[in-house]
């Protein structure tokens, strides 16, 4: 079975250190925003869609459980703690399970087209105009999806490199280093004239 191999940069031009503070960034400022938005006493309607207050609660305990973690996934990313970005990776799929959940019970239920489209429109051809929003809504969902995939493999990917060496920037020396001859102490002799603890 082939092993993932873990990515070396962020986006192909930037460090994997600058990948983790722009994704807790992100996360934290949408898990803020997310907790703003909560009322446990009276439904909100976000795009045509009405999220009760049971979910809203829910999710703001969700992002709430998150802050803390995101933190400390910028603090571990920054002074290369594994075992806070392994946390931070670990709640990013949760995060990715429950979104997944979301987008696939709000498709099977048919909630796309009554929630994006006019009646009237609809009138106009239910099968042609709920097909075509649902398709549309789908390849929207796929690419957010991808884009939050690759989030979750760039964490993994700076815990990897944090695993493999704390001072990953130190390795290409390494090599040099060992081509250096060291002196052998047992050839090593003490200056002429010196005793035992220095010179007589």
């Amino acid at each position: 079975m082939a092993k993932v191999r873990a990515s070396a940069q962020f986006c192909g031009c930037c460090t994997l250190l600058f990948g983790v503070e722009f994704i807790a960034g992100l996360h934290l400022l949408l898990a803020v925003l997310t907790i703003s938005f909560v009322s446990s006493m009276e439904p909100i309607e976000i795009v045509g869609i009405t999220v009760s207050p049971i979910v809203q609660v829910a999710q703001g305990a969700w992002c709430l459980l998150g802050i803390p973690i995101i933190i400390g996934a910028g603090v571990g990313g920054l002074y290369r703690i594994e075992s806070h970005l392994r946390v931070y990776f670990y709640y990013l799929c949760g995060c990715f399970i429950i979104d997944l959940v979301y987008a696939v019970g709000f498709v099977v239920t048919g909630s796309v087209c009554a929630a994006l489209i006019a009646p009237e429109v609809q009138k106009m051809g239910a099968a042609f105009v709920c097909g075509l929003t649902d398709t549309f809504f789908f390849f929207w969902m796929l690419i957010v999806f991808v884009i939050l995939g690759y989030f979750i493999f760039t964490i993994w990917s700076a815990a990897e490199e944090v695993a493999r060496s704390n001072f990953p920037e130190l390795l290409h020396h390494k090599d040099a280093l060992s081509a250096v001859p060291m002196a052998d102490p047992l050839h090593h002799h003490a200056p002429t004239g010196a005793g035992q603890y220095g010179a007589a």
